[in-house]
């Protein structure tokens, strides 16, 4: 990866709401960066940080900059949402002056670079799912909801005004593409994502292999809110259990979220399936590999109309040659009947039929999963994905 002669940008800030949780956004922008920096001056800025997050992106040599003591992960903040983005925008104009080029990902960062005379990409995973997914905010509580609609009343406004405004806009894939037209009447650049396929590989651990010997394994990653459609997995449980009774479901989190997976719990209890659910929580990063290659199946049930199109758990377990079960939301990770099934999320019943069928046939997963492995490696690149954001960097100047 290398800067086109001639091209001035040397100085990149990257800005997003908080790195509090290691996942799926927090996991991009961490492998992006960590390419970037080698070849621009690169320094993160965001609300809020985990200091354990924090200490990762500074071994590899990256600075993060943190200007407040809230974030978007606060009740609080959207309570005061005026009172803390002026002092964020106070703080970070001191902050970014220096820079050649702002990127920003997700709101309200898209907005606050607005306030600086500044070159503007906005990398934008989805359009900003607690205004404009309607599918999602109708998982939450009447209570969320009706806060949920109130924020979008109020600020919806400024979500898209910053979309339209950046100067070039870039996304996950074809999915969010299309997406992101319909919201904000723009068109964006996919860049996909990435897998390190040389560390998501396939791997045996002899003491998960000797703990769940005997039984058929399914994967499953969850943050507990609606989206990610837990509540779906656990209900379908006591019909896989007639066809395969020795079934284990482990559940890993990105999220620490107590009410939710009390929730989950109670629901398998009710369901007379807890001792088929083993929920792991946070699982260490050097440990997932063997997890999901340990899995027979990895299972997304996942819904939204931009959120679901993307998933590095669905990846990183096809980089392990685990076949993932996952809704059509997307079709792009998953090709139905080659690497793993996809089912709409309407069809429960077809998502047991084809994830019982996989933990019956030993060929078929084995055959799948090679070539799920094929896939990752051939298009969901860290590599690719950096050397398309700096090539983009290098025609805004």
């Amino acid at each position: 990866m290398e800067l086109k002669k001639g091209v001035n940008i040397v100085r990149v800030a990257w800005l997003h709401p908080h790195f509090q949780y290691w996942m799926g956004g927090t996991k991009f922008i961490f492998e992006v960066t960590r390419r970037l920096r080698k070849e621009v001056n690169l320094t993160l800025f965001v609300l809020t940080a985990d200091p354990e997050i924090k200490r990762l992106f500074e071994r590899e040599g990256l600075t993060v900059v943190s200007v407040s003591a809230k974030s978007t992960h606060s009740l609080l903040f959207w309570s005061l949402f005026p009172y803390w983005t002026k002092r964020c925008i106070g703080r970070l104009k001191n902050e970014v002056m220096g820079y050649d080029l702002l990127i920003s990902s997700m709101f309200p960062m898209n907005w606050m670079v607005l306030h600086f005379p500044k070159v503007h990409i906005q990398y934008c995973f989805e359009p900003f799912a607690f205004f404009h997914d309607q599918q999602m905010i109708k998982g939450f509580s009447l209570f969320k909801r009706a806060m949920l609609r109130t924020l979008k009343f109020l600020y919806e406004g400024l979500d898209i005004q910053a979309t339209q405004n950046a100067d070039k806009i870039l996304t996950v894939n074809q999915g969010t593409v299309r997406w992101i037209e319909k919201v904000y009447r723009r068109n964006s650049i996919p860049t996909y994502l990435g897998v390190d396929t040389d560390f998501f590989r396939k791997g045996r651990d002899e003491n998960l292999s000797l703990k769940y010997s005997g039984q058929k394994v399914i994967v499953h990653s969850t943050d507990y809110t609606p989206l990610k459609r837990t509540d779906v997995l656990i209900r379908a449980l006591p019909e896989m259990r007639k066809e395969i009774p020795n079934l284990k479901l482990l559940i890993t989190h990105t999220v620490d979220d107590r009410r939710g997976l009390k929730k989950i719990i109670q629901l398998a209890e009710h369901l007379d399936v807890r001792n088929h659910v083993e929920i792991l929580g946070f699982v260490e990063n050097e440990k997932l590999p063997y997890y999901y290659s340990l899995a027979d199946v990895a299972v997304y049930p996942g819904i939204g109309s931009g959120a679901s199109a993307a998933s590095l758990f669905v990846l990183e377990a096809m980089a392990c040659e685990t076949p993932v079960v996952r809704t059509s939301d997307s079709l792009e990770e998953v090709i139905d009947g080659e690497s793993g099934f996809l089912f709409h999320p309407n069809e429960i019943e077809d998502m047991v039929k084809k994830i019982v069928h996989l933990l019956k046939d030993d060929g078929l997963r084995k055959r799948m999963g090679i070539q799920a492995r094929e896939r990752v490696k051939t298009l969901y690149n860290w590599d690719s994905v950096s050397k398309i954001i700096l090539e983009e960097i290098s025609t805004v100047s």
